[in-house]
C-alpha cells in the first residue's frame, strides 16, 4: 500500500513538473517570435519574411539587412518599405551614427544608406504621379520641346476630352508649328523627376486671350526614358575639365585618364547622384569625359568624372549640358547625395 501511494505521488509531481515545463518553454517560444517578427500591412511576418520582400523590391542583400536592423527602432516596419516619413527619419538617424570621421566604414555605411533611399524612392515614385495627359491640371507648369531639340517654359491653358491646349511662348521669330509635328513636354512629378508626354499638333486657337497649342492627348513616355535619381534645382559654380586619353606602356595598357588643365566656366541648374544640368558658354561634344569641380554650396566643392550624354542650345549663346557621372570617390558621392536628399 506504501509503495502504491509513493508510485501515485511520483506520477503526480511528473505531471505537474511535465506542464510547468511545458509553459515555460511555449512562453520562451512566443516572447522569442514577438520579439523578431515585425508587423508588414497589418499581418505579423518573420525578419525573413521582410528581408525577403526588402529584396523583392531591389534593394541588395546587405541594404536589406541594414534596413532590417532598424525595425526595433519603428512601430511599423511596412514604413521603412515604403517612401514614408518615417523612413526619412530612421535613415537620418543612421547616417548620425556613421558619421564618425576616424570609422574607415563610415562612408560605405552611409553610401549604402542613400542606396535604399534612391531604390526605395524609384520604387515608389509612380504612385500619385500622372500616367496621361488628361491628368494635366490648368495653370500647370510645363517646358516644350520641339522636334529641333529647342525647348520654351509655357503652361497648360486647357484640358478637355478630346484634346488640352498649352500656352504659345513669346518667341522673337512669332514662328508657328506645323500640325501633325511632334512636341515633347516635361513636367517634374512630385518626386522630382521629370514626366515626358509627346503629343502631336492639331492646331491653334486662344484661351482666355492666350494665344494656345491644341494638341492630342497621349500617355507619358517609357520611365526608362527618364532620370533613374532624384534631382534637385541647384546655383553654383563649376569648372569643367576636358579628358584626354593616355595610354601608357608599348603595348597598350589600359588607358588612363588625363584632365586639361584649360577649365571651362559653367553654372550648375540641377543635381542628382547620376549626373548634373550645366549653363555654359562652352559647349561640348556628347560622348566627351570631363572632370567636373562643382560647388554644391558656398564654399564647398566636390570633383567628380562624368561623361557628356547631350548639349542643346539655350538662351543668351549659352549651352545647356547633359552630364553624367562616371566615377566619384564615395566622400564626394554620401556629400552629393546629402545635398539632393537633404537627410542631414
Amino acid at each position: 500500500m506504501q509503495l502504491a501511494l509513493n508510485h501515485l505521488y511520483q506520477s503526480t509531481f511528473d505531471l505537474k513538473t511535465a506542464i510547468t515545463l511545458g509553459v515555460i518553454v511555449c512562453a520562451t517560444i512566443t516572447a522569442i517570435l514577438w520579439y523578431s517578427i515585425p508587423s508588414i500591412g497589418g499581418k505579423k511576418t518573420s525578419r525573413r519574411a521582410f528581408r525577403r520582400r526588402a529584396i523583392s523590391i531591389g534593394l541588395t542583400k546587405s541594404q536589406a539587412r541594414l534596413l532590417e536592423s532598424f525595425v526595433k527602432k519603428v512601430r511599423e516596419p511596412a514604413s521603412l518599405l515604403a517612401n514614408t516619413g518615417e523612413l526619412n527619419r530612421v535613415l537620418t538617424g543612421a547616417l548620425r551614427n556613421c558619421s564618425d570621421p576616424e570609422d574607415p566604414m563610415a562612408q560605405n555605411r552611409q553610401l549604402e544608406i542613400y542606396g535604399i533611399k534612391q531604390r526605395i524612392d524609384r520604387v515608389f515614385a509612380d504612385r500619385g504621379n500622372m500616367t496621361s495627359s488628361r491628368q494635366l491640371r490648368i495653370n500647370r507648369k510645363i517646358t516644350f520641346q520641339q522636334e529641333n531639340g529647342e525647348r520654351f517654359p509655357s503652361r497648360i491653358t486647357a484640358n478637355l476630352k478630346e484634346f488640352y491646349c498649352i500656352g504659345i511662348p513669346k518667341h522673337p521669330d512669332d514662328k508657328r508649328w506645323r500640325k501633325g509635328s511632334k512636341i515633347r513636354q516635361f513636367i517634374l512629378s512630385i518626386d522630382g523627376e521629370e514626366i515626358v508626354f509627346e503629343s502631336k499638333v492639331l492646331g491653334y486657337t486662344s484661351i482666355m486671350e492666350v494665344p494656345s497649342i491644341i494638341l492630342g492627348h497621349t500617355v507619358r513616355e517609357n520611365r526608362s526614358s527618364i532620370r533613374k535619381h532624384r534631382r534637385r534645382a541647384i546655383s553654383g559654380r563649376t569648372t569643367l575639365y576636358p579628358i584626354r586619353i593616355v595610354k601608357k606602356g608599348r603595348r597598350g595598357k589600359p588607358a588612363m585618364p588625363a584632365a586639361n588643365n584649360l577649365g571651362l566656366a559653367g553654372n550648375l541648374i540641377d543635381l542628382s547622384p547620376g549626373g548634373c544640368s550645366i549653363s555654359s558658354r562652352s559647349p561640348l561634344e556628347p560622348g566627351e569625359l570631363v572632370k567636373l569641380v562643382l560647388e554644391y554650396k558656398t564654399g564647398e566643392s566636390v570633383a567628380v568624372f562624368g561623361k557628356i550624354v547631350d548639349t542643346r542650345a539655350g538662351n543668351r549663346a549659352k549651352s545647356i549640358i547633359h552630364m553624367m557621372f562616371t566615377k566619384a570617390s564615395i566622400e564626394n558621392m554620401n556629400l552629393i547625395n546629402r545635398y539632393v536628399y537633404e537627410l542631414c
